[in-house]
């Protein structure tokens, strides 16, 4: 008897009547972001970005504003059609061909909380952060550092 395939979160599936394909593109290109950006964090460092981008956003609906601004979100940086792109890891995400499948399924479920009004913030409120092995912003000095998640240190005003 062969296994019947789990399907995926709803976000990675075509937008039903209760939720609209703006929200649905908003909610792949967020679970991209979250992925591309710190899958190697885990679920709690994918958590903490996503709160970066509420916080930022402060709703979900203008949430590709937030992500797609310029030199934002360094893994978009490069890419000419990040929807696109998010909607075409999704895809390979669903089916189990994607590096890291696993992470990014991780990531559509953050989404999800975040969607319905349930995803905590973990960060202490930032708008900010980045890998202080990697980097040193000027703009960090002027903020105040809330947390330290896995390789990333969070900023708020």
């Amino acid at each position: 008897m062969e296994a019947t395939p789990q399907l995926p979160p709803a976000i990675v599936r075509p937008a039903s009547n209760s939720q609209s394909e703006k929200q649905a593109e908003n909610a792949i290109l967020t679970a991209a972001t979250l992925w591309k950006e710190a899958r190697g964090e885990g679920v709690n460092g994918m958590h903490a970005v996503l709160n970066v981008i509420m916080n930022r956003a402060g709703s979900f609906d203008k949430i590709d504003t937030i992500i797609l601004k310029r030199k934002q979100f360094s893994c978009w940086n490069s890419i000419d059609n990040p929807k696109q792109k998010s909607i075409e890891m999704g895809k390979l995400a669903a089916a189990g061909k994607l590096t890291d499948s696993k992470q990014f399924m991780e990531a559509c479920e953050l989404v999800q909380l975040a969607i319905d009004g349930k995803l905590t913030d973990i960060t202490g409120g930032a708008k900010n952060y980045f890998n202080p092995k990697l980097a040193n912003p000027s703009w960090a000095k002027k903020l105040t550092k809330t947390r330290t998640i896995g390789n990333h240190d969070f900023y708020k005003e």
